[in-house]
């Protein structure tokens, strides 16, 4: 004789996942898509879309709470325009999906207005070919019991301005640090504008470290004006001071061509040349945000069309500004033999 028992346990939400090469996603009005937890208590799934050359309009619902103590929905979205982002992100919030949000917009920017909020442990917000702009009234907000993630990115500007909010502060009953935020812009006369009257608000809860924030952008190598790097960045905030730390990286873009050696002497070369830049353009900025936690470093970024390979031992330990590390990125279309 053999006793059985039979129980039933909630299972996690799955993924859906929606892609289109060449056309729209329409997802219509009175169509729900569901990747919710069970309300007795499981995590929320994943929804992944994606519309490389065309439009997203969501007009349906989405279903991605999940129980206390359980991890709600992530969202990962890519999109060449997204028919009205506003409209887009309320209903993300409507359907509790919390956990991670990631927007990327291929043709134009990310703007938000009055009562925009962008809530979720894991944000970003990506404008590949425009700005990433903040109003007053908007916020992104990553905070909780640990303090989230927040990534803004995008080929042109970044602009926060007065009225506009990003909070990845952890709880202040909590034991834990503050989130972190992280800021990069791609184009050589790009800008990164955090004005005054905008709040960022990186604390940690119960005394714990406060966040950090870690902004990137292109340097002009081409112009000696001195005052560049014054004229791309503002950095005026309220709670930029109260950061851990905060480091600008000024990189050097270098395309790696064929009768290019990838070895020590031309790494070394273009840190130098970065470097001289930033003794050059750096004073201004530094005079001007005149905080203590505030950094500029100098990078290098490496691109090859074609097979980039080292060549010989590569030390980079050296590669120091004011004795603090620099950056170094290297990106190939096609192999990458190190």
């Amino acid at each position: 004789q053999r006793d059985f028992i039979i129980t039933n346990e909630p299972v996690d939400g799955g993924a859906v996942d929606m892609r289109s090469a060449n056309g729209n996603i329409m997802v219509s009005n009175g169509s729900v898509i569901n990747i919710a937890g069970d309300d007795t208590g499981s995590d929320a799934g994943k929804l992944d879309l994606e519309v490389m050359n065309g439009l997203l309009t969501f007009n349906g619902d989405l279903l991605a709470s999940a129980a206390d103590s359980f991890i709600s929905g992530e969202v990962d979205v890519t999109a060449q325009s997204i028919s009205s982002l506003s409209e887009f992100n309320q209903k993300l919030n409507n359907a509790g999906a919390f956990n991670k949000r990631h927007i990327e917009v291929i043709a134009g920017d990310i703007v938000l207005g009055d009562n925009d909020l962008v809530k979720s442990s894991d944000i970003a917000l990506i404008a590949s070919q425009g700005s990433v702009i903040l109003n007053s009234g908007s916020a992104v907000d990553a905070s909780g019991m640990q303090g989230g993630t927040i990534r803004l990115v995008a080929l042109d500007n970044i602009e926060l301005n007065n009225g506009a909010v990003i909070d990845a502060s952890a709880d202040g009953a909590s034991d834990n640090r503050g989130g972190n935020m992280r800021l990069e812009v791609a184009s050589p006369d790009s800008e990164i504008n955090l004005r005054e009257g905008s709040q960022i608000n990186l604390l940690g809860g119960n005394g714990n470290p406060n966040g950090e924030v870690y902004a990137r952008l292109q340097a002009d190598t081409a112009s000696s004006q001195t005052g560049q790097l014054a004229d791309r960045v503002t950095w005026a905030a309220q709670g930029l001071t109260e950061a851990s730390q905060a480091t600008l990286v000024a990189y050097d873009k270098d395309e790696l061509t064929a009768a290019d050696s990838l070895n020590q002497t031309y790494i070394q070369e273009n840190f130098d040349s970065i470097s001289s830049f930033l003794d050059l353009t750096s004073p201004e900025l530094l005079a001007e945000i005149n905080s203590s936690n505030f950094e500029i470093l100098p990078g290098i970024q490496v691109e090859a069309n074609q097979l980039a390979e080292t060549t010989g031992e590569i030390n980079l330990a050296n590669l120091r500004y004011d004795a603090s590390p620099g950056e170094f990125t290297l990106r190939s279309s096609s192999a990458l033999n190190i």
